[in-house]
């Protein structure tokens, strides 16, 4: 037995320190460069402008950046989503059960959560198409997550 596990482990020895010598990767699709378009804002110090930051912070914070936002309301409350609540993990006072059984009332936490940030969010595109000093394509820029955050709360296309 001794003689077969040193015919093994030799090999084996040998395949383990031969085999990862060349570690380096050729990567492709790198962006090796900044890319810049001509008039679209994209903040920091890129020459662009900061001021359009708070239009899309709420686009991604209402849509599917936290777990009581748009995305977690439709899918709980659909056989798309299931959130099993085993023993105390999950459970949150029963607020994801009372979704997906739809027993939820008015005052449902992420019912009113999902609500007050879309229309917060569309708050902050309203100011900032209110302003003086945004130019034509700021202001397109703005009204594109406006638009975005109608039309995915309400329901419907205009």
């Amino acid at each position: 037995m001794r003689r077969f596990n040193k015919f093994l482990v030799l090999p084996v020895l040998l395949l383990v320190i031969s085999g990862c010598t060349n570690l380096d990767e050729e990567l492709k699709g790198d962006i090796v460069k900044d890319i810049s378009i001509p008039g679209i804002s994209v903040g920091g110090d890129t020459g662009g402008s900061d001021v359009l930051g708070a239009a899309y912070a709420g686009l991604r914070n209402t849509g599917t950046a936290n777990h009581g936002g748009y995305y977690s309301v439709q899918t709980i409350t659909s056989d798309e989503q299931c959130i099993a609540a085993k023993g105390g993990d999950w459970f949150d006072g029963g607020i994801l059960i009372e979704l997906h059984r739809h027993t939820y009332t008015p005052g449902h936490a992420f019912i009113n959560g999902t609500w007050g940030a879309h229309y917060g969010a569309i708050n902050t595109c309203n100011e900032l198409l209110a302003r003086t000093d945004l130019d034509a394509n700021q202001i397109a820029q703005v009204r594109a997550p406006a638009c975005l955050f109608l039309l995915s709360y309400a329901g419907y296309v205009w």
